[in-house]
């Protein structure tokens, strides 16, 4: 014959650590990946993998023609909202890296800027590229908004 929990017995089942007879967390105790305990992450199984500096050409046609476009179009427009990009280097294969700093690190619209903005005034001016690619690591600095 199946007996059934008490009431009691399933209450304690549905305790969560907290709720029972074991020690709470101490504050700001971490998890073995650095996270602090109680909080919540998110991973992003579809993030990029980095690039790698070395790999990118800085010093060719395209690199100059590039670099012109940023430092006479881009950082011009950026500058009235504080910000600036650097241009890191391109692959050889039509994407160009750029960093962005200033008011545009972590900013909310700095893919939109990125995208619309940057990419459109260099494919128009350097037919080589066909790609620009963010690679600005928004949610470090000292206020950003991915963080």
């Amino acid at each position: 014959m199946e007996t059934k929990p008490t009431h009691e017995q399933q209450t304690d089942a549905n305790r969560t650590t907290d709720e029972t007879d074991q020690p709470a967390e101490q504050p700001g105790a971490r998890s073995r990946c650095g996270h602090e305990l109680g909080q919540l992450v998110m991973r992003n199984p579809n993030q990029p993998q980095p690039f790698q500096l070395g790999t990118l050409t800085t010093t060719d046609d395209v690199a100059g023609e590039v670099r012109t476009v940023v430092d006479e179009q881009v950082n011009p427009a950026l500058a009235a909202h504080g910000g600036f990009v650097t241009f890191m280097g391109h692959d050889g294969e039509g994407k160009v890296y750029l960093t962005m700093g200033g008011g545009c690190h972590g900013c909310s619209m700095s893919r939109m800027t990125m995208l619309q903005g940057v990419q459109t005034m260099i494919m128009e001016a350097v037919p080589a590229i066909t790609k620009v690619i963010d690679a600005t690591d928004h949610t470090t600095g000292e206020n950003p908004y991915f963080s």
